[in-house]
């Protein structure tokens, strides 16, 4: 038990990108009447541009392998020059919402589900909707973890469609401590048409995670944007809580 809910603790309630996205998950589901819910901060700075984020995420078994996912982040930017794909620099308000539904295919060794979850842009914008496949695995009695996704994100008013990709691999140090090396990736098929061309976005780096007991525990995660010609380097830092209930 202790190791599944170590991987749900990985599904941060906001991916870090410029243009919005919904919540990084594993493909653990949770026990039919249970549910993981998660609140955090997030700070993001790539060169001129800084965001700011406040999200809450929660998952709830459904049982069968099914999962109802949920995500509220709300998002403000600003920015004192263009983005380096050419798009506006503009302070901008978000209010994303997403929902959607898990059904994990296989529970063990290896774990398999697939993830789909759609965007509503209640602050103007386009609609997401998103399917990933995603993998995981525990080693080592459940102190080792390796987890997986990959998938594509189908977005309205031809805003780019893009390609995304996550990995993680954790251990346990001690009863209390999970630290995490995290990779996050996201590739457009297609530019916004207000850019020069399509973005083309890796970050890499780490999550530890606190348990202070059987149902609570608190986290921080902190991704390095690699530069690109398209994207320019920066650091995204998010510190979360996270409770479980119905077990």
């Amino acid at each position: 038990m202790r190791s599944r809910r170590g991987l749900r603790s990985l599904a941060v309630a906001l991916s870090s990108t410029f243009v919005g996205s919904v919540a990084e998950a594993g493909p653990w589901s949770p026990a039919s009447g249970t549910s993981y819910q998660q609140a955090s901060l997030n700070t993001v700075n790539v060169g001129d541009r800084d965001e700011y984020a406040a999200s809450y995420y929660g998952e709830y078994g459904l049982g069968s392998g099914w999962a109802f996912v949920a995500s509220i982040p709300f998002r403000f930017s600003e920015a004192s020059r263009d983005r380096p794909n050419g798009l506006p620099g503009e302070d901008f308000f978000a209010l994303t919402p997403t929902a959607g539904l898990r059904y994990q295919l296989l529970r063990g060794p290896l774990v398999l589900a697939l993830q789909s979850d759609l965007g509503l842009p209640l602050s103007g914008g386009v609609f997401d909707l998103t399917n990933q496949v995603l993998a995981g695995t525990t080693l080592a009695r459940g102190r080792v973890f390796l987890q997986t996704g990959a998938g594509l994100r189908l977005r309205t008013q031809d805003a780019g469609h893009e390609a995304i990709w996550s990995a993680d691999a954790g251990v346990w140090l001690g009863s209390s401590v999970l630290a995490i090396a995290s990779g996050r990736g996201r590739y457009q098929l297609e530019p916004d048409p207000r850019a020069r061309r399509p973005e083309f976005e890796n970050r890499v780096g780490t999550q530890w995670l606190y348990r202070f007991d059987g149902s609570v525990d608190v986290g921080i995660e902190v991704l390095y944007t690699l530069p690109h010609d398209t994207v320019a380097e920066g650091l995204s830092t998010t510190g979360y809580i996270a409770f479980w209930t119905g077990s």
